[in-house]
């Protein structure tokens, strides 16, 4: 299914690199964070959404 699976840390990843891996659906993934996780508990410290 082309997808891929990271251990927390294991690769460090900017916010660019998550926004490049995303690719096109990184503005959906910014929306759903903001709507289903507005209280940031979700992967906060590897700050994928970082100022998303």
């Amino acid at each position: 299914m082309g997808g891929y699976k990271y251990s927390v840390n294991a690769i460090p990843f900017s916010k660019k690199d998550w926004q490049q891996h995303s690719g096109r659906v990184w503005g959906n993934l910014g929306n759903a964070k903001r709507r289903y996780d507005p209280d940031n508990l979700l992967t906060p410290s590897q700050g994928i959404f970082a100022n998303c």
